[in-house]
């Protein structure tokens, strides 16, 4: 199944990637169907329909437009079938426009994957667009070069961060993507233009240790290709990572491929929370379930009402959110990982074999032990070493307005994990339910 995710007019990224699914058509590998899941504004979803019923006139590959009201109804399904309250469930899982929730919008693609009876998600986002050329640059030819193989197969091709166990050789690849040409992952050129610090003062910010910004700035924020990667790295967790995001060179979610894994650890959720939608990897990727970034990368444009955007308060409040976030799982994976899972243990076989509650409790543990003196700092900082050294007016005004909010956002943040950990208890019922509710209109289809 291929999806994009899009609260904007959805059409130039659909012809996009349906080039891909073309070429996997043409090579004799089903390419299933085309899931767009619109969270836009009504005139928005209007025109995106209207689009998609043209262009489905132009290709055998199904393109399917679900809107919020196809959410909404889901969710009412899981409600009606399980024991969960609607308003609680809704709270859980509905994509509220008004939230600009990426954990949220990333977990309903999850279900809809079940739903479908799919087992692996290709993504791909609205400002996302394939190189036009060499089918072997298409991220898709990255993606089934490596997903659901057996690490032992594909070893060859890869470069690995570490050495590597025999039980882990045999393990399958579960998540593969790649990279942007473009515009960065986060929207930091101006401030950089200002302040030749920026990216440092923002690595630190996201808990990277000092030795590693230089390779975690060439891997993300290099404009040059000769910075790339020219061979697929294996991203594993032999060892205890000393970084949040696992390696710098780390799948970003407009170019990945997942497998199964979805099915296990949903995205935390929270309004604005900017790189809670990574959570599905970089947790599972500390349970040891392999993960490779190839070198097909893709085209990542953000349109001119992103970068008006990206001067609010909103967003700003985002990437606090995001520097907190990594603080968070950067406790966990540093003081509460080895009781899930000894260093020599799969901590996936374990979740996989004796259910959620250890996870559970020891997410909630880590939250409640979280010093809210260093996360307050957190927002400071943002303010103080990122925003305001820009000079510019604009900044001034959104680093004090985080100083005089960020008791709120903390608070903001605990309801955030709270929830997240929650949905983190109940999320293989709700993946059970959507396999059933599935199964059953397909039955019923027929």
């Amino acid at each position: 199944m291929f999806a994009i995710p899009t609260n904007r007019l959805v059409l130039p990224a659909v012809q996009s990637i349906l080039i891909e699914m073309t070429s996997m058509q043409q090579r004799g590998i089903d390419p299933e169907e085309l899931i767009i899941l619109d969270n836009g504004p009504s005139h928005v979803v209007i025109k995106n329909k209207k689009d998609i019923i043209a262009l489905q006139k132009t290709t055998s590959i199904p393109i399917i437009h679900h809107d919020l009201n196809d959410q909404l109804e889901w969710i009412r399904d899981l409600a009606g079938h399980g024991q969960w309250d609607l308003a609680e469930l809704t709270r859980l899982l509905y994509p509220h426009p008004e939230e600009v929730d990426y954990g949220k919008v990333f977990n309903m693609l999850y279900l809809v994957a079940v739903r479908y009876g799919r087992k692996v998600i290709h993504r791909r986002d609205s400002d996302c667009f394939t190189p036009l050329g060499d089918e072997t640059l298409y991220p898709v030819s990255g993606e089934m070069q490596f997903i659901g193989k057996k690490v032992a197969e594909v070893l060859p091709m890869m470069d690995t961060c570490e050495s590597l166990t025999d039980e882990l050789l045999q393990e399958e690849i579960w998540i593969a993507g790649s990279d942007y040409i473009g515009d960065w992952n986060v929207t930091l050129e101006l401030l950089q233009q200002h302040n030749t610090q920026t990216l440092n003062e923002f690595l630190t910010l996201l808990s990277i240790p000092e030795a590693r910004i230089p390779a975690y700035i060439d891997a993300k924020y290099s404009d040059g290709e000769l910075n790339f990667r020219t061979r697929p790295l294996l991203i594993t967790c032999e060892q205890l990572p000393d970084i949040p995001e696992i390696v710098p060179n780390y799948p970003e979610c407009g170019n990945i491929a997942m497998m199964e894994i979805f099915k296990w650890i949903p995205n935390f959720i929270g309004s604005r929370c900017i790189g809670f939608d990574y959570h599905t990897y970089i947790l599972g990727s500390l349970l040891k379930v392999p993960a490779v970034y190839h070198t097909q990368r893709i085209i990542h444009a953000h349109e001119y009402t992103r970068k008006q955007q990206d001067g609010t308060l909103n967003y700003w409040k985002g990437i606090a959110k995001l520097a907190d976030y990594n603080f968070f799982i950067t406790e966990f994976r540093c003081n509460y990982l080895h009781r899930l899972a000894l260093p020599e243990e799969n901590g996936f076989h374990i979740l996989r074999d004796t259910g959620p509650s250890t996870l559970v409790n020891l997410l909630s543990e880590c939250q409640m032990n979280l010093d809210r003196k260093t996360r307050l700092g957190l927002v400071h900082d943002l303010a103080h070493r990122i925003l305001l050294p820009s000079g510019l007016d604009e900044y001034r005004q959104v680093a004090e307005e985080l100083e005089r909010g960020a008791s709120l956002l903390i608070d903001e943040l605990d309801d955030d994990y709270t929830r997240s950990i929650k949905l983190q208890n109940i999320w293989r019922e709700l993946i059970h339910l959507s396999e059933q509710i599935g199964s059953e209109s397909r039955c019923n289809a027929y």
